[in-house]
């Protein structure tokens, strides 16, 4: 019994090997957008920006006191700030100044030890050195559709992790305000269902945040 000769013509093998680098190239450009899109679609879609606008000054409606704690200069309603006690939690020592039914919870500053999940942003070179603030406003303007496969992996990459950390954050702020100043940058968030907002601030030198 004989076996059919096969035959290749040096065309058909310049196709075939085209077409196998080809597939081999698209899946190395493409594949981890492809993974990201479809196979993580829990992640990566139905994510919108965080609402927010620049922290703008509004005239006061009391009377103003300055005060110092530390390297911080502040200024607060005068009648608060005859009211004071100290508090211990787990992001340190707080001050509470307070006045009838309103508060106002002020962390000792402390030396900067980095942004918000350092360890995990120290793999994006570009990013690595941004302020605490700065990072929490990327995450909060993080959305699906910043996703495109013109990407190129190293801007997935951040796209991911920037989705990723938002989907871990509050749903219950409203609203983003943010102020940059040459020497500090600040975010403060509003929660609006608890009557409750936040200001977080570092210094642009990366010594002191709070």
């Amino acid at each position: 019994m004989r076996w059919p000769r096969l035959r290749f013509s040096l065309r058909t093998l310049l196709v075939a090997v085209f077409l196998v680098s080809a597939l081999l190239g698209l899946s190395i450009r493409f594949g981890p957008h492809l993974i990201w899109k479809f196979v993580q679609s829990d992640i990566s879609a139905g994510i919108v920006p965080i609402p927010s606008q620049p922290l703008a000054a509004a005239p006061p409606k009391d009377n103003l006191v300055i005060c110092n704690v530390g390297p911080v200069s502040f200024e607060l309603p005068a009648k608060m700030a005859e009211s004071v006690s100290v508090h211990r939690g787990i992001g340190g020592v707080f001050l509470r100044f307070y006045e009838d039914d309103r508060s106002l919870f002020l962390q000792l500053p402390k030396r900067y030890l980095g942004a918000l999940l350092q360890h995990e942003i120290d793999t994006f070179p570009e990013k690595s050195k941004i302020t605490f603030p700065r990072l929490l406003k990327e995450i909060a303007d993080g959305q699906s559709a910043d996703f495109s496969f013109g990407m190129s992996h190293g801007e997935l990459r951040w796209h991911k992790w920037v989705l990723t950390t938002r989907s871990r954050m509050s749903s219950d702020i409203d609203l983003v305000q943010y102020l940059w100043r040459p020497d500090l940058d600040g975010y403060l968030t509003s929660e609006y269902s608890y009557s409750a907002h936040t200001f977080q601030w570092a210094t642009t030198d990366r010594q002191w945040e709070g």
